[in-house]
């Protein structure tokens, strides 16, 4: 049975519904080489894998929509090649992959458009990263040292500085992605529909 779990507002409105969420999940193991793949094929997605990949494609679809906005981020004829080949031919060498395929029951053009959206997005995220990494300061890393000292037993300040100012800039770094997307959920009006 086909559930509809979520809808995005870009011009006129999207669902994503679980057979949505359980094929991007499949593709997702097979680029990616992600461990819930036997879960997946076994449609044993639980309520937590569920909510975990939803929220992925979420994403996926809103950083998609805003990638459109702007010209940053190309996608060349040969990466969405590669990545359906790399599909298509793990499906082929795999029997229980081969059935759930022809069950979900995917043509080749709507396989285009997800691995398009899939890789945008993750094209788009990483310019996204780049662009908005600001390296940490000396008196960051001093103070995150000061009040995590336990943390760090007989460990000098400078022995540990470049690795502190890594982790803060990494933090932050993802707190303004975290920001960025929650913006975004909002711009595109992201409704859950079902629960999960």
């Amino acid at each position: 049975m086909i559930t509809t779990l979520a809808s995005i507002k870009n011009d006129g409105k999207e669902v994503i519904t679980t057979r949505s969420v359980h094929l991007d999940a499949v593709i997702e193991s097979i680029l990616y080489s992600k461990p819930q793949l036997k879960d997946v094929l076994k449609s044993r997605m639980d309520t937590k894998l569920i909510r975990s990949e939803l929220d992925r494609v979420l994403v996926e679809r809103i950083v998609f929509f805003e990638s459109k906005s702007f010209n940053q981020v190309r996608l060349s004829n040969e990466e969405t090649k590669t990545a359906m080949a790399k599909v298509k031919a793990a499906v082929a060498k795999n029997v229980d992959l081969k059935e759930l395929w022809a069950f979900l029951t995917l043509s080749d053009s709507e396989l285009q458009q997800v691995l398009t959206i899939k890789l945008t997005a993750k094209k788009f995220i990483e310019f996204k990263n780049k662009s908005s990494y600001i390296p940490a300061t000396d008196a960051e890393a001093f103070s995150y040292y000061q009040n995590n000292k336990s943390k760090f037993k007989d460990m000098s300040f400078e022995s540990l500085k470049t690795k502190i100012k890594e982790e803060i800039s990494r933090e932050q770094s993802e707190q303004r992605l975290n920001d960025w997307i929650d913006i975004l959920k909002r711009k595109y009006e992201v409704t859950l529909i079902a629960p999960v």
